[in-house]
């Protein structure tokens, strides 16, 4: 964990388990993608900011963005915000390398401030913080033998509250078949929403949908793949599937791999309801487990 948040767990004690979790994927997430100067200078300012980006996404974000209401006011005055922080380190970046005369870093950040368009131009100080932004709210919500039992627990979790909606349009009209042999022509011009939370409780396709069944996605059953690749959706699918599924899996691993290892976890507080007013459906309200230190054998 970063240790600006685990140097606040001490031996035994009662946390939001949902805040900690959100600060160290985004300071994770940050220092990845932004590099070093980003995860050693501003990261709770960072992370305050994008909070209150983040809380300013609604269902209806989606389909009136500009509505003038308080949600969108203090999201729009987030984004600028975070652009301006995202931006000063851009130009510090840019500013050392060009007096150094060579480029000592190699991440995420300096790939974007060094690539070209095929025309030759480079990207702007706001395309690379644009890009950015939409990279670090993408690490958020969206990481051997030993591993595999965790990555089917995580994958359970996704499958039984996943976190995304695939919307995509219609160029050309098409038409899909039901199960029961029904037909429905999509006009081209017209958007698409896959109802996740349908498409992974079919019957048909994966047994006893609604129990928490891990081994489900382990091999010789792999319900996952029953119907075809697109029967898992958690991270969509297709030619726009999520570039950083494999990013967000390693993230929660390595996570989870530290708390399961090190504390004896608990929960106090009821099972969180789901948020769905938000763009990312997420638990409502606090997230509080008790927890208490392991000290593990060193023999």
């Amino acid at each position: 964990m970063a240790p600006s948040v685990a140097s606040r767990w001490g031996e035994q004690g009662t946390v939001d388990l949902k805040h900690e979790l959100e600060q160290v994927l985004m300071l994770t997430a940050s220092r990845c993608l932004l590099g070093k100067e980003m995860g050693e200078s501003v990261p709770g300012k960072l992370c305050e900011v994008f909070s209150e980006l983040d809380n300013g996404l609604h269902l209806i974000s989606g389909l009136l963005p500009y509505l003038p209401i308080p949600a969108h006011r203090r999201r729009d005055r987030a984004r600028q915000r975070l652009g301006e922080i995202i931006t000063e380190v851009i130009r510090s970046r840019r500013n050392s390398s060009r007096a150094a005369g060579i480029d000592e870093n190699d991440d995420m950040l300096q790939r974007l401030i060094d690539s070209r368009y095929k025309d030759g131009r480079a990207m702007t100080d706001a395309e690379v913080a644009g890009l950015i932004v939409a990279l670090m709210f993408a690490g958020k919500h969206t990481s051997s033998g030993e591993m595999r039992t965790l990555h089917c627990c995580i994958k359970e979790v996704l499958w039984l509250h996943p976190p995304v909606a695939a919307v995509r349009q219609a160029y050309n009209h098409f038409t899909v078949q039901t199960k029961e042999g029904k037909e429905c022509t999509i006009p081209g011009g017209h958007m698409v929403v896959s109802t996740i939370l349908v498409n992974h409780y079919l019957p048909h396709v994966y047994k006893d949908p609604h129990v928490f069944d891990p081994q489900r996605f382990a091999p010789g059953r792999e319900e996952d793949k029953a119907a075809g690749r697109f029967s898992s959706l958690s991270f969509s699918a297709g030619r726009h599937a999520c570039a950083g599924e494999s990013f967000s899996y390693t993230q929660i691993k390595v996570l989870w791999s530290y708390l399961l290892s090190n504390f004896e976890l608990k929960m106090v507080s009821p099972f969180p309801e789901t948020e769905w007013s938000t763009v990312i459906p997420e638990p409502k309200g606090k997230l509080m487990v008790s927890y208490r230190r392991r000290h593990l054998n060193s023999k």
